[in-house]
């Protein structure tokens, strides 16, 4: 079928973009979810309702993996969004947001997001490490996995360094 360049699935400025037609060739689609507006999802994300939260985890995952680079503004408004989240009493809405961090590590790894996210590690480490100590096991892996995603990105980075700066109450002992 053929598309009107005013087709109001495709504009990025009309309210329905959120709501993309699952039946869009897939080509298509995957053109139209970086459309979805940064300030929207950040809004589901800071939400009170833990739905509308889930809301705006999936549709930050959608914007990751959409493969449009990032800038050094959404980058930073989606840690902060993302440091909120990590402390949520929502197993899933964890789980969702280290899974769509681990998506922007990978994602960064070939692009100039690399640079975005380094200014941001040090205040991610702690909230991902007290998350390998959760009490659900699917968010302990997905910040495993967060954990593994963010070395990778190292390795490919050499000027970014994963420093751990771990508090113990014994950390003269070691």
């Amino acid at each position: 079928p053929s598309i009107h360049p005013f087709d109001p699935l495709i504009h990025p400025f009309h309210p329905s973009i959120s709501s993309i037609d699952p039946s869009i060739h897939p080509l298509i689609r995957c053109c139209l979810i970086p459309l979805i507006v940064m300030d929207e999802v950040l809004e589901l994300l800071r939400a009170k309702p833990t739905k509308e939260r889930m809301e705006g985890v999936e549709r930050l995952q959608q914007v990751v993996v959409g493969g449009k680079s990032l800038s050094a503004t959404d980058v930073a408004n989606m840690v902060d969004a993302s440091l909120l989240l990590l402390k949520d009493n929502n197993f899933r809405v964890c789980q969702g947001t280290l899974q769509a961090l681990a998506s922007a590590a990978v994602a960064s790894s070939s692009s100039v997001n690399a640079d975005h996210l380094k200014l941001h590690l040090n205040a991610l480490l702690p909230p991902i490490v007290e998350r390998l100590g959760d009490g659900k096991q699917p968010v302990r892996d997905a910040a495993r996995r967060l954990l593994l995603a963010l070395m990778q990105v190292c390795m490919y980075y050499p000027s970014l360094s994963l420093s751990l700066s771990l508090s113990h109450a014994h950390s003269q002992a070691f």
